[in-house]
């Protein structure tokens, strides 16, 4: 039987906050949406970030690795060490860790399942967003019409209703390569239903709007990939 008393009462280790780091630079450090965090399930696997003491010679001060979520008391999670660590040295594999959602870095998936995302498949960006950086606050995921494509529009939110009917103000892209630009649109690009997200700026994460069969998804859905092509 596992001794989480033990473990809240002893800690050998510290985690970071990846909550407040991402609210500081949701640009290039994302974590899963808050939803998704607060609500894991026994045998998933997380991915945490380890403090150290004090920085290594060669200025290392934190180390990820993941651990397997074993308990879950409300908010709390306990979970086990799943890696050998290489500069935690008061940790082993095996050992039992309590962490919070404010904690979890990254949540793994296998290859076609829940969670993954296949980044070779293409989504029609808004020049605006493309081209201008500017911030993807908007994101629809339609029906795919072929399996080339993702289904996703990027857009900046901010495009007029005329410019929406031009197709020259959209180009494709691969999703790795908008990953690669706005590393926070990982934290949606899983989803696989129709659906309109909106940037929240308040809770820095994607929201789902209320209705997933308003006008816009219809639109979208009706113009299709190759009409921008």
């Amino acid at each position: 039987m596992l001794n989480e008393k033990s473990a809240l009462e002893t800690p050998t280790y510290r985690l970071e906050n990846v909550e407040a780091i991402h609210r500081q630079h949701p640009r290039t450090f994302s974590i899963p949406r808050s939803e998704i965090r607060g609500s894991l399930k026994q045998g998933m696997l997380v991915k945490l970030i380890f403090l150290l003491d004090a920085p290594t010679e060669e200025g290392i001060d934190a180390e990820r690795m993941w651990v397997q979520v074993h308990k879950v008391v409300k908010d709390f999670y306990w979970g086990l060490l799943d890696n050998d660590p290489r500069y935690v040295t008061s940790l082993k594999s095996g050992d039992l860790i309590e962490f919070r959602p404010e904690h979890v870095a990254a949540i793994y998936a296998e290859t076609g399942s829940p969670g993954w995302i296949d980044e070779s498949k293409l989504a029609i960006v808004s020049r605006d967003v493309l081209e201008n950086e500017a911030w993807p606050g908007r994101l629809v995921r339609t029906e795919p019409p072929d399996n080339q494509f993702s289904g996703w529009w990027i857009l900046s939110g901010q495009e007029s209703e005329e410019g929406m009917q031009r197709s020259d103000n959209f180009q494709q892209s691969t999703l790795f390569e908008m990953i690669r630009r706005f590393r926070v649109l990982d934290s949606v690009l899983d989803e696989s239903g129709l659906a309109t997200w909106t940037w929240d700026e308040q809770t820095a994460e994607y929201r789902r709007q209320a209705s997933n069969q308003n006008d816009e998804i219809k639109l979208l859905s009706g113009q299709g990939i190759q009409e921008r092509q």
